[in-house]
């Protein structure tokens, strides 16, 4: 479409020869949702977002935030898999990550991994949110 862009308009390729040019590749879209793309391409385009990624939004993580996860894992003990309980804590800012294994989900265990985690961190982050 960039290269489209460079041609005279009368050169250039209408929504529905791209749209037949996609099925040709094996595409199973939609016209509609070519137009939709091929539209908000261009907004974003004379909005000056050209190098923008439209597959995906920038995550925003600050120093010091947390998210933490109450999970099952598999683990091998005496030679037979079993299901761990486990709380997980990432810091998404530095993409360090801190799991405990815990006997079961509730308050106490929660707490218990918490208290572990933080020592294993040697504080505790600003600001966290529990996953769910």
């Amino acid at each position: 479409m960039a290269e489209d862009e460079k041609l005279k308009r009368k050169s250039r390729r209408t929504n529905k020869k791209i749209f037949e040019e996609l099925q040709n590749m094996g595409s199973t879209g939609s016209y509609r949702t070519v137009c939709y793309f091929i539209k908000d391409w261009r907004e974003g385009k004379e909005k000056g977002d050209e190098d923008r990624d439209w597959n995906a939004e920038r995550l925003h993580h600050p120093p010091a935030e947390a998210q933490m996860d109450l999970g099952m894992t598999e683990a091998v003990k005496d030679g037979k898999v079993i299901d761990v309980h486990c709380l997980l804590l990432t810091l998404p800012y530095s993409n360090a990550a801190y799991c405990v294994p815990l006997p079961s989900e509730n308050q106490e265990c929660f707490l218990y991994g918490l208290q572990t985690i933080f020592h294993q961190l040697g504080g505790v982050p600003r600001r966290s949110e529990l996953i769910t």
